[in-house]
């Protein structure tokens, strides 16, 4: 299983996902930083920890 998290159809580098497995029980958590980037972590630096988006979804691959 893969997990995407896309700003307007692209993969957003300010989304960070984590998770941890025991068993059959999988806890995940998303955490955004404000000081990352939007498509790179330190290429594209979101200004003010504000972004302007028409989408975000957040994608589970199996």
């Amino acid at each position: 299983m893969q997990i995407r998290f896309l700003h307007d159809q692209s993969d957003y580098g300010a989304a960070n996902i984590f998770c941890s497995q025991d068993s059959t029980n999988v806890l995940g958590a998303i955490n955004f930083t404000t000081n990352g980037g939007d498509k790179h972590v330190n290429i594209d630096v979101i200004k003010n920890g504000i972004i302007k988006a028409n989408d975000l979804r957040l994608i589970f691959e199996f």
